[in-house]
């Protein structure tokens, strides 16, 4: 045994490697990226993992199903919108159920960093009615990965493990163990075992249920939820990463529930827990999922208790929680006020959001002339982009975005505003890598359907925004060996784009006529604008 000062994000990612996954696979975005890279450096070259930047999210679930399958142990790395891209086979895959461990690894942004919007991805997990567990510490995060994938096993699941932004830069000694290797279960060929039909379904869901009932009885007693002090008079309840936030400040007044185990939740811990309780403060990040669930309890129970929280205004609901926001409610509740305020500062929401752009950028040239053939043609198009290097077109000097949404809706969005009666030429503007992701899917659909727009592809032949992975235009692969480069363009011919061409940012007189055709133009055109990024190794 060893000891190291780890992220969290390391350590979830060493307890995959004591877990010993085979598979690894994800798409890019924050928080969720950096555990598939250090388990990439972990494993250094073994050829006997499997370690990819998938096309999509789908995909590579997928991708880590069919592993599972085959009787090999699976991780899933992506971020709270990538999990919305999904829902479609977790749906079928959580009535199925799995062979091999196949453990889900969920990035959630409260605050919104790095995302488009700020949602709490453990709602969206409790409809698709599978467990989550939350660690509170990095020594918790590499030990609960290597738990779930037993539990996933166990219980026949996919299981998911929930990190937030906080958790992935928190510092701690972590005790690293030798993996023991885990033997191939290899493929079960069971008539109907891995088949969900309109026969099996109800019986499927009937099992499901069951399986999370069971569950729900062993976290009775996971060794992720633990209580703290003897003063049952006021109690906290700290769901994952919010429990490291505590002051260590008047804590001699409160009795703590850190809750590990998220869904199922213990009902019948809390209950225990709180039945002396005059009140409790429920700390978690993002929506009051937990403090919705233990008011439920406590009704159930039958307990005299005040719940505060984010619907009482003691804890916001907007935005990362801070220890002081924590510290304040805290003294609220032993005081027995019934509010605090909160002023949410929107100087780091500014600053993130003004992205400047890279020195040597080549989409900096590209702008510049599209600005230019605006104005000269006296057109005035509606700019809709996607997360990535486009977005820079809404900072200074251009300033010239009007719409953005998800990763590859720019096509799509464009498209029906085409088909609306505003009047005005859309411009969708997408990245290599979101092409590829979904933005794909929406060319087809603009071809057959004969929708008049432009579309410029950014192509810098890596996924720049997120950190420099790859794509399938790159020409690598996540390792760095050589593969087949897809490009663009001839996917466009391959569709029957009437007009197709690419251009290089250098050649700004050829920019300037091409994107002149292409607004002026009275059919479906698509332009790829293609130099590699400056930054990229």
């Amino acid at each position: 045994m060893t000891e190291k000062v780890l992220s969290g994000d390391e350590a979830l990612a060493y307890g995959a490697v004591e877990a010993d996954v085979r598979v690894v696979t994800g798409y890019p975005g924050s928080p969720g990226t950096k555990v598939l890279t250090n388990i990439l450096e972990i494993y250094n070259g073994d050829k006997q993992r499997h370690i990819e930047w998938s096309v999509n999210e789908k995909v590579a679930f997928e991708m880590a199903l069919g592993t599972s399958l085959g009787g090999d142990r699976a991780l899933l790395c992506l971020k709270s919108v990538g999990m919305n891209i999904t829902v479609d086979p977790i749906m079928t895959a959580n009535l199925t159920g799995v062979n091999a461990g196949l453990v889900i690894m969920l990035g959630d942004d409260p605050g919104a960093w790095l995302s488009q919007n700020e949602q709490d991805t453990r709602l969206l997990v409790e409809f698709l009615e599978l467990p989550i567990i939350e660690p509170a510490t990095p020594q918790e995060g590499k030990d609960m990965m290597l738990k779930a994938f037993e539990i996933s096993e166990e219980f026949e699941t996919i299981i998911v493990l929930r990190e937030v932004r906080g958790y992935t830069m928190a510092k701690g000694m972590v005790k690293l163990l030798d993996y023991d290797e885990q033997p191939p279960k290899g493929f079960i060929r069971k008539k109907n075992r891995w088949i969900s039909t309109t026969f099996n379904v109800l019986e499927n869901h009937r099992k499901l249920h069951e399986k999370l009932n069971k569950l729900s009885l062993s976290f009775e007693n996971s060794p992720f939820n633990s209580i703290i002090g003897n003063n049952r008079r006021h109690c906290i309840i700290a769901a994952g990463f919010t429990y490291s936030k505590l002051p260590d400040k008047k804590l001699d007044d409160f009795s703590i529930l850190k809750l590990g185990t998220i869904n199922p939740i213990p009902r019948n811990l809390i209950a225990d827990f709180l039945k002396d309780a005059e009140a409790v403060l429920i700390l978690e990040e993002n929506e009051p999922y937990i403090e919705n669930k233990i008011k439920t309890i406590v009704q159930d129970a039958r307990l005299n208790i005040q719940v505060f929280g984010k619907t009482t205004g003691h804890i916001q609901r907007v935005g990362e929680i801070t220890q002081n926001d924590i510290y304040q409610a805290m003294k609220s509740v032993a005081n027995g006020k019934t509010q605090v305020s909160f002023n949410i500062s929107q100087t780091q929401v500014s600053e993130k959001t003004q992205k400047t752009f890279c020195e040597g950028c080549p989409f900096t040239p590209t702008f510049e002339v599209l600005s230019k053939v605006i104005k000269e043609i006296g057109e005035n198009p509606v700019i809709i982009a996607e997360p990535g290097c486009s977005v820079k077109l809404n900072a200074p000097p251009f300033e010239m975005l009007d719409v953005k949404y998800s990763l590859g809706s720019a096509i799509g969005i464009a498209s029906g505003l085409a088909r609306s009666r505003a009047g005005i030429k859309p411009i969708a503007v997408c990245g290599d890598s979101s092409f590829f992701h979904t933005g794909i899917n929406a060319l087809m659909n603009v071809v057959t359907n004969g929708t008049n727009i432009f579309i410029m592809v950014l192509d810098n032949a890596v996924t720049a925004f997120t950190g420099y992975q790859t794509h399938p235009g790159t020409g690598k692969d996540i390792r760095g060996n050589s593969t087949i480069a897809i490009n663009i363009d001839e996917i466009a011919r391959a569709c029957q784009v009437p007009y197709v061409a690419v251009v290089n940012p250098d050649d700004q007189d050829m920019m300037r006529q091409e994107f002149r055709s292409a607004i002026t133009s009275d059919e479906l055109s698509l332009i790829v604008v293609r130099k590699p990024c400056p930054l990229a190794k």
